[in-house]
């Protein structure tokens, strides 16, 4: 019993390195940042009465089951350009690592404002992206890489055994187990996914992906590889990503996976998003060896 609390304890509440959160906070919040950044030009258009939506109908297109009883958005329609601008330096802030947990909360509430506002306009990187950047607002993923380091306003010493911060460490972890194995199963209902050819739907609308890829049709056993692949990889992935020598098997197609994605459908958002939280799969030596890269790096420019 008492080793069964013990792994209980290390699993969710042992100390973390501090330098995946701030990885992971860099990656998540640059992307969200300018995903919408892209969408300043047309508030106008999306959030307010003038546009596609009126605020009447704003909760109506949300699913039932995840309809709220009432707006975050409490704010009338003129002021959405200024709230927007708002939310935005809340983001950039949050990339940078500069502010603490409550104004990264309060940035999680904008967002949230903003997909009640009108839901037909978010897909997966703005829904999973409140997801991380909720779990993210409650933890210390701004005492590394971050302005707050810079300017010495907390020191990791003193914030590395925060309980907080280490369970949603894992929360953030399972969170995304959750998501591939909800995906994978699901992709399971359809037929086209047990004979192999769901891809191919995809790649041969022009609607869906930006290349012109009905070339595929030549190499039939390719796109059933692809399918099938697809499949077992977010199925198993909520298992095999804990054990040491599957890991890094897993996130090395995970990137690949998403790349490919990001590439074929011009979703390089939701690829980055769904990326972020790799970081936290990676160990102190791995760590060590990004930290090390960038320093080469530095190097190298500074030579040019």
């Amino acid at each position: 019993m008492n080793k069964s609390l013990q792994a209980w304890n290390q699993f969710w509440f042992a100390s973390r390195d501090l330098r995946s959160l701030a990885l992971m906070r860099i990656l998540l919040g640059g992307t969200l940042f300018l995903l919408y950044l892209s969408r300043q030009e047309v508030v106008m258009l999306f959030f307010t009465d003038q546009g596609i939506l009126p605020s009447r109908l704003a909760l109506e297109v949300i699913p039932e089951f995840y309809r709220p009883l009432f707006s975050w958005g409490f704010w009338p329609d003129n002021w959405n350009p200024i709230i927007h601008g708002l939310y935005l330096l809340g983001l950039l802030c949050f990339t940078l690592g500069f502010g603490v947990r409550m104004t990264f909360f309060l940035t999680w509430v904008l967002h949230i404002s903003f997909i009640q506002r009108n839901y037909g306009v978010a897909f997966g990187a703005d829904l999973i992206g409140g997801l991380f950047l909720l779990y993210l607002s409650l933890t210390h993923c701004a005492v590394k890489y971050s302005f707050n380091q810079l300017i010495g306003l907390r020191h990791s010493a003193s914030v590395r055994d925060d309980v907080v911060s280490n369970s949603f460490y894992r929360v953030i972890q399972i969170q995304l187990c959750v998501i591939y194995a909800y995906t994978g199963f699901e992709k399971l209902k359809g037929n086209t996914w047990w004979d192999g050819t769901a891809l191919w739907s995809v790649f041969a609308n022009p609607q869906m992906v930006i290349w012109d890829m009905t070339w595929m049709s030549h190499f039939p056993l390719v796109i059933v590889f692809i399918t099938f692949t697809t499949v077992l990889f977010e199925i198993y992935f909520p298992v095999l990503i804990w054990f040491e020598k599957t890991k890094r098997a897993f996130l090395y197609f995970g990137m690949v996976f998403h790349f490919g994605i990001g590439l074929l459908m011009s979703l390089f958002s939701f690829a980055f998003v769904m990326l972020a939280p790799y970081f936290l799969f990676l160990n102190s030596a791995e760590l060590d060896r990004i930290e090390s890269w960038f320093h080469r790096f530095q190097r190298i420019t500074k030579v040019r």
